[in-house]
């Protein structure tokens, strides 16, 4: 979950796969070749997500202070709720893949890898959502839920260039140990044919990558950040389970269940191989669990929009800084009133305990 530099030189990387007879040539990536309809491909794609400058978002902060919709108080009592399992919320799953895909740099064209987002998918999703919540959650209005649900998104795809990272990994370590095999595209063409227990299995771990970078980022004292990721996992815990098979899994994967499950990616990333369960923990904790080994760090990687102009203009308009709202969990809105109320609330119950 680091995004720290890549310590990788990825061009360098990719000639050699191509020398190597690793990466697959243009064209061998269509539509029609996958077991999952990636309907993005016929959507216009209007260019890359960019990062602003620092100047920029403390703007967008300038003009959104003191304007926030939330009630410290309703957020305090939402914060309360979900501590104690009393918040129950219902609403319409659409699988991250449905919103977003991930393209491999082991297919041609190189210049087309990435992450592509359906702009025009994500609105209506979190409309849909946002309506169907209305009266149930008081920490979220439409921005910052849509907020929450690109960076969810995001986050699900970019396990997937974590798993071609560690795949890569591989194909480097077989071919220097005078054993070269094809790892990745392999792995790909098979990975929905497994008779693993939670198949496809990288599903359910993307989802609970996912999962678990909303806790990695939201590590700080109980204020509106962290209420909205307790809400927003607490919903995401009860729609996995409407969920296709392996990504309805994730909740095997979440907190503890993450390591031994990237293990068993490795064996399916590494078939016939009779190395250990316990060796292929240690690789996996090498190219799987540490965020130096991918290639781009979570604000670099390539990010495309795709939708119409009208689409993208509304996005636009709801989550003016991107880039940061998907690999940081950037909230723009000004949550200084409600973190003030949990923290007069925090002072309170110390003094009541006698505290200092």
């Amino acid at each position: 979950m680091s995004n720290l530099p890549p310590v990788h030189d990825f061009n360098q990387t990719i000639s050699w796969l191509a020398s190597e007879g690793l990466a697959q040539p243009e064209g061998s990536m269509v539509t029609t070749s996958l077991d999952v309809d990636f309907g993005l491909f016929a959507q216009p794609v209007k260019g890359r997500f960019e990062r602003l400058k620092q100047a920029q978002l403390d703007e967008l902060r300038k003009q959104r202070k003191d304007k926030s919709t939330v009630s410290p108080e309703a957020a305090f009592d939402e914060a309360r709720r979900i501590k104690a399992g009393l918040i129950q919320l219902d609403w319409t799953r659409y699988p991250s893949d449905a919103i977003a895909f991930y393209r491999p740099f082991h297919f041609s064209r190189l210049d087309e890898w990435g992450i592509y987002f359906d702009v025009e998918k994500l609105l209506n999703y979190v409309h849909q959502v946002f309506g169907e919540m209305r009266g149930q959650v008081a920490s979220f209005d439409f921005e910052s839920l849509l907020t929450a649900c690109l960076c969810e998104v995001f986050q699900h795809e970019y396990f997937h260039h974590i798993s071609e990272c560690a795949a890569t990994t591989l194909e480097v370590m077989f071919h220097h140990a005078g054993r070269p095999r094809s790892v990745y595209i392999d792995y790909w063409r098979n990975r929905f044919r497994s008779n693993h227990r939670h198949s496809p299995l990288e599903e359910a771990l993307a989802n609970a990558y996912a999962y678990n970078s909303l806790t990695f980022l939201s590590r700080v004292k109980m204020g509106l950040r962290t209420t909205r990721v307790s809400v927003y996992q607490a919903a995401l815990k009860q729609q996995w389970r409407k969920e296709p098979p392996g990504y309805r899994d994730a909740a095997n994967y979440i907190d503890g269940g993450y390591v031994p499950g990237a293990g068993e990616l490795v064996r399916l990333l590494i078939p016939n191989d009779d190395s250990p369960h316990f060796a292929l923990e240690l690789v996996a904790k090498e190219v799987l669990l540490n965020g130096n080994a991918t290639f781009f760090a979570k604000p670099d990687i390539p990010v495309y929009i795709c939708g119409s102009e009208a689409s993208v203009e509304e996005f636009n308009k709801h989550v003016p800084a991107p880039v940061e709202a998907y690999s940081s969990l950037t909230w723009l809105d000004d949550s200084s009133q409600v973190d003030a109320y949990f923290e007069a609330k925090r002072q309170e119950k110390r003094r009541g305990q006698g505290g200092a």
